[in-house]
């Protein structure tokens, strides 16, 4: 079973969830067998199988047409959702993995400057968003770190005040000091 993360794009997942369909893209869903025996060793087609098959192929077909044309030729060869989902799960490993680097440098090099305090936080909430949907959710500590990092030096004062305090600030008490300041 591969764990679901496909970074950057949630809409598939919560629509493959919404429609109870998360089995056939982690493989836990059972493959109901194609034809069943029944009396005189005659085979037929297995009703549960056809409910299977057309679930499956109307999801494979819809990743196919969400997909960017870019990547469609990796998937020429898949045959079902599990397989659509699978190739895509390896092809953003390694594009998330340069994502998570370049979404950490990001942060790192993120300064105020002239925006506003309220948009230098989204800035940063923005990236910690992103991470976490990378599946690298920043602790909050290190996200305040961030923030307190980037400010300029006539925010000192308030920098000493926040790390210095004996009750550890919460994130949401840094952004109202910040914004109040």
């Amino acid at each position: 079973m591969i764990h679901i993360t496909y970074c950057g794009d949630n809409r598939f997942f919560f629509v493959i969830e919404s429609l109870a369909l998360v089995g056939h893209i982690d493989g836990s869903v059972v493959v109901p067998q194609q034809y069943l025996l029944v009396e005189g060793g005659n085979k037929i087609l297995n009703e549960e199988y056809v409910a299977y098959k057309e679930q499956d192929c109307a999801l494979a077909s819809w990743l196919l047409a969400s997909i960017s044309p870019s990547i469609l030729p990796g998937l020429v060869r898949c045959k079902s959702a599990f397989d659509i989902w699978q190739k895509l799960e390896q092809k953003s490993s390694i594009s998330s993995t340069t994502r998570i680097m370049h979404l950490h440098c990001s942060l790192k090099s993120l300064r105020k400057r002239d925006h506003t305090m309220r948009e230098y936080l989204d800035q940063i909430q923005a990236i910690c968003d992103n991470l976490a949907i990378c599946g690298h959710p920043l602790s909050e500590t290190v996200h305040i770190s961030a923030i307190l990092s980037g400010l300029p030096p006539e925010y000192e004062s308030v920098v000493a005040v926040i790390t210095s305090s004996h009750q550890p600030y919460k994130l949401d008490g840094v952004c109202s000091v910040l914004l109040d300041t």
